[in-house]
């Protein structure tokens, strides 16, 4: 065993449900409380220790210097670095990583990452007209709002939340893998509620209620469309209370320290590399790239043709990712994937889930002995992708200091269709989705088509046009790769029409 390889040490997780909306604490408390939690964990003083702080960015409250806001509640100002990360699902994993390579180099000492989000006590103040007691309703930001590179034709046809964008990869994998809407969704549900087993038994979840599949796959009131062809018990749920933290540090200090050798998880190396931001431009929507780069060497590094991990967590913001992930991976469909339960079960604290996950896999490993786990974040919109791998067992060598396998991503990259804005005429339909109203309606389709010559282009169909609604929401066959007919519009859109 080597004294330099980086180990967690300490997890620790908060909840945060008041029955009282005042009493509701604020993301910078809730990321103390677990750093708290975890110290606690590792049975040994750590905080005191800390010389490198990574906080993942919240999107609850505007903080003008959350770092050291942090660093405050935990009385470690001027005694260590802190800096707010990105925001991105895997960037929890990203930073680990980073902090995994500098405490092997004896660039660092201790390291912490802490992240947490009050979602839920800002959408419960809004529906209130309720004042909170650390961040008044005028100041509280809108969750989503169109990023700085989104394409304008996404704009201009609607393509802007997570929930619009995802079912793009949905339904170009549901025709690629000779599926059925209908067999697509029930693989999803299936998925999904065994993902809800896992967070109905896992106490810090925000959901922790078992769902069935058909519960999953049958639209309600409740269970309403969102994007074709997403459900509300499919997708991640943002409005959350939830607080993680992750101490790391190298063996030798751990020891020095005096935390207890059982409690040492070992960081075993991973592989990161990412997309183009623009999702209109991407060269395809049945695969992704980078996603194979990343999961195909990490199990390069273990020396394996498929998964033998013990015990996956595959992120889950929307079905099509662990769906894809799992078949690189050489899963089975009944295969676990997740240790802390889910994005839309266990909680989506927007950049911050996989820290929970981290959490969870720690303590699993622990209770194995011998095994291996693999954490799989992405972030974006199917965009920056980064696997983890984690053990009990001791590295008999460093990790690699390279963790990107960019230039690998790069290479199984195909073209990019040329994007075009004013094309009329015939096209074959290269992916779509609908999206409905808060009733379930819909309320427009999109489509994405490939002309003759190649290119891309986006087209409307507006609700009125049932025929063609009804032909891409139907259950018994994928309407991918259908001719289709694109027409100008007065409204200067581009509509599609099926084929005559």
């Amino acid at each position: 065993m080597l004294d330099s390889s980086p180990v967690i040490v300490g997890v620790g997780e908060v909840l945060d449900r008041p029955a009282d909306l005042q009493k509701s604490r604020e993301p910078a408390v809730l990321m103390a409380d677990a750093v708290r939690r975890a110290e606690e964990d590792a049975g040994a003083r750590m905080i005191p220790h800390i010389d490198a702080i990574d906080v993942v960015k919240e999107v609850s409250i505007p903080y003008p210097d959350l770092p050291g806001r942090v660093t405050n509640e935990l009385g470690l100002n001027g005694r260590s670095r802190a800096a707010l990360t990105d925001g991105s699902g895997n960037g929890p994993l990203r930073e680990m990583h980073n902090a995994a390579i500098r405490i092997q180099r004896g660039e660092i000492e201790v390291a912490l990452l802490c992240g947490a989000e009050a979602q839920w006590s800002v959408d419960q103040a809004r529906k209130r007209d309720e004042k909170l007691p650390w961040a008044p309703p005028e100041q509280l930001p809108e969750l989503f709002r169109p990023l700085p590179y989104a394409n304008a034709l996404a704009l201009k046809y609607g393509l802007v939340t997570p929930a619009q964008v995802y079912p793009l990869y949905e339904n170009a994998t549901t025709s690629c893998w000779g599926q059925t809407s209908a067999a697509a969704r029930q693989e999803s549900a299936e998925i999904w509620s065994r993902m809800s087993r896992v967070a109905a038994g896992n106490p810090g979840a925000w959901l922790p209620k078992f769902h069935r599949p058909d519960e999953i796959a049958r639209p309600t009131s409740f269970n309403r469309s969102l994007a074709w062809p997403y459900l509300k018990l499919m997708v991640a749920q943002p409005s959350v209370n939830l607080g993680a933290a992750v101490l790391m540090t190298s063996v030798g200090k751990a020891r020095a320290l005096g935390v207890p050798a059982e409690r040492m998880i070992f960081i075993r190396g991973g592989a990161a590399a990412r997309e183009p931001d623009d999702y209109i431009l991407r060269d395809r929507y049945d695969a992704n790239a980078s996603q194979t780069a990343v999961l195909q060497s990490v199990l390069d590094l273990m020396g394996w043709t498929h998964s033998e991990f013990d015990c996956v967590e595959l992120y889950s913001c929307f079905p099509v990712v662990p769906k894809m992930a799992r078949r690189l991976l050489g899963l089975a469909i009944d295969a676990p994937l997740t240790v802390a339960g889910g994005l839309t079960f266990f909680g989506a604290p927007v950049h911050n889930y996989m820290s929970h996950a981290v959490a969870a896999m720690t303590r699993r490993l622990r209770r194995r002995g011998g095994a291996y786990g693999l954490l799989y974040g992405q972030g974006g919109f199917v965009t920056k992708h980064h696997g983890l791998i984690l053990s009990d067992v001791a590295p008999e060598a460093p990790i690699s200091e390279t963790p990107s396998v960019q230039a690998k991503a790069d290479s199984l990259r195909g073209k990019t269709p040329e994007l075009v804005d004013d094309y009329v005429g015939p096209a074959i339909l290269e992916t779509f989705t609908v999206l409905h109203g808060r009733d379930g309606a819909p309320l427009a389709g999109v489509a994405l088509a490939k002309t003759p010559n190649s290119a891309r282009a986006l087209a409307t169909v507006p609700a009125s046009d049932t025929a063609v609604l009804e032909r891409l929401e139907s259950m018994d066959r994928s309407p991918i790769g259908i001719a289709i007919s694109l027409e100008s519009t007065e409204d200067g859109r581009i509509r599609c029409v099926l084929a005559n």
